[in-house]
């Protein structure tokens, strides 16, 4: 392929940065089953991209072709499981703030068959799949780009913005407009995309927070916020984060559960003082070394062998440690962990695997 073919083609989903800070009255929009839905109504499948035999189905951006006369591999498989996800998802709906267990029943079968299908379109692009194509996986993600553009045009013209866009989610904001409004919007986008998209819901608040390499932009898939129905939604934040210790999930989320009660950006900003007050607290009990060490475990999957790391970082000493206890270790497998000197000059150990650690060895209180 000529390196012009290749960028346009190698791009992944569409992404709109959104801008800095707190935002009121933003409706979050999801579109149902994105890329399973593209790969089923448009035919996507290895031998049906840039068939032989059909000129006329293209690709947007790529020229692509899909075949018009037989259905692929990929579509017939998919169809019922994606109609079986829209099943589930309506029962877990329906039963919502009613039934608990059913809920949960349903929320967990549509789960599991979300990740069959997300497992679906990754190995489109999957180098070593044995009926693999790479321009079946490029064109799933041109469809995609090509919907939220489709998306921000429809929305645009009806004088909705668009703050952010991530992969098969947008979020827009209208002065005055209701939930009817958003709804009638998400029913006009699914018509110009040609791919049902709901209304997740609106924010009371979202915060769009800054990036932690450049404090004047955002991240895509970093914010937190606040419907009005009353859920919480985080994204990306350390309470989300499974390389994050336990101790600083409990006070981010103590302070995240103190903002539930604000119904605007001022009310937020007003609770600062009281959000301070929490962090300090916390940030005492590690200066005073009384915190749980327990609550301090780090986990960080390895990358290679425990003896072929030539550096002296944490992973390399925590792994060969662990090795020498007589448990093999692979690239990628998991290592719990409490740091005890970060710069390894007052103790010769920088950390302990958790099955080593005793509480008298204490933890790093500048490093935490």
């Amino acid at each position: 392929k000529p390196a012009s073919t290749l960028l346009l083609a190698d791009r992944g989903g569409l992404i709109f940065n959104p801008p800095l800070g707190y935002h009121e009255d933003v409706a979050e929009l999801d579109f149902v089953s994105m890329y399973p839905t593209i790969m089923v109504e448009r035919n996507v499948s290895p031998e049906t991209v840039n068939c032989r035999c059909c000129r006329n189905e293209r690709v947007p951006e790529l020229n692509y072709t899909i075949c018009e006369k037989r259905l692929g591999v990929i579509p017939a498989t998919l169809r019922a499981v994606v109609e079986r996800r829209s099943h589930y998802k309506r029962l877990k709906k329906l039963n919502k703030g009613k039934n608990e267990t059913e809920f949960r029943k349903y929320d967990h079968r549509q789960n599991a068959l979300k990740w069959m299908l997300v497992s679906c379109f990754g190995y489109l692009g999957y180098k070593n799949a044995r009926f693999g194509k790479i321009e079946a996986h490029e064109a799933v993600n041109a469809f995609s780009r090509d919907a939220i553009l489709r998306a921000k045009e429809v929305a645009e013209r009806a004088g909705f913005r668009m703050l952010h866009a991530i992969i098969d989610c947008v979020w827009l904001k209208k002065t005055g407009a209701t939930e009817h409004d958003y709804e009638e919007l998400a029913t006009e986008i699914g018509k110009r995309a040609g791919i049902d998209i709901s209304l997740e819901g609106i924010y009371r608040w979202i915060l769009f927070p800054a990036s932690k390499q450049d404090p004047v932009i955002t991240t895509a898939n970093r914010y937190v916020g606040w419907y009005r129905h009353g859920d919480i939604k985080i994204r990306g934040i350390e309470s989300r984060r499974r390389d994050v210790p336990q101790f600083i999930k409990t006070m981010q989320q103590a302070m995240l559960d103190h903002m539930a009660a604000a119904q605007n950006v001022a009310e937020v900003q007003a609770m600062l003082p009281e959000l301070l007050t929490i962090a300090r607290n916390h940030i005492a009990v590690l200066r005073s070394g009384k915190a749980n060490p327990m609550e301090l475990v780090l986990r960080r999957h390895i990358s290679k062998e425990p003896d072929e790391y030539e550096n002296n970082s944490i992973s390399a000493v925590v792994s060969k440690m662990v090795k020498a206890m007589g448990v093999p270790l692979a690239p990628g497998e998991m290592i719990e962990f409490i740091i005890l000197d970060q710069s390894g000059r007052k103790k010769p150990e920088k950390a302990k695997p958790l099955a080593l650690y005793a509480f008298e060895d204490g933890y790093d209180i500048e490093q935490y």
